[in-house]
């Protein structure tokens, strides 16, 4: 599938990542069918998985991954995929301003976020042990598998042009 615009791989993604069933299939297999999923956990700890398989499915050479993290503890709060000034998360796709803006301001689905001083900077994998962050690449290649079929009925065709 080609996106003719940021806007409709934006309303896609956010579509499908807020869809229960589809999440549910993925993770149950690494639960024994016990995960109660919400679309809040992109934001708790799965935020990294979601960007690699971001990247996986969209497939960017020029794409890298990118932390949000505490100015003062340079702790990492969130990751997301950034493709050249475009960055995408749980959220979809926003610029660099409104992700801070989003993340210092405001709260991610089902959860309340105390407000923070948050900078972006290219994601340090030494950093995750100490932020918590949870890494599960089985899952992140599965989820781009659910994107592709879902996503991308022609297989292969991973384009956005705009």
């Amino acid at each position: 599938m080609e996106f003719n615009s940021p806007l409709e791989l934006h309303n896609s993604l956010v579509h499908f990542l807020r869809k229960e069933e589809h999440v549910r299939d993925i993770l149950e297999p690494y639960t024994g069918g016990h995960y109660e999923w919400t679309a809040a956990d992109w934001f708790q700890g799965l935020c990294l998985t979601l960007a690699v398989a971001l990247w996986d499915w969209l497939g960017f050479e020029n794409a890298e991954i990118y932390s949000l993290e505490d100015r003062e503890s340079e702790e990492i709060e969130h990751v997301a995929l950034k493709v050249g000034d475009i960055f995408i998360d749980g959220h979809g796709l926003s610029s660099a301003q409104d992700l801070l803006h989003s993340w210092n301001h405001k709260s991610a689905p089902g959860i309340v976020m105390p407000e923070s001083d948050t900078q972006l900077a290219p994601f340090d994998i030494a950093k995750i042990t100490v932020s918590g962050l949870s890494w599960e690449p089985d899952i992140a290649k599965l989820l781009a598998n659910c994107l592709k079929d879902n996503l991308d009925p022609k297989k292969g065709t991973k384009q956005l042009k705009f």
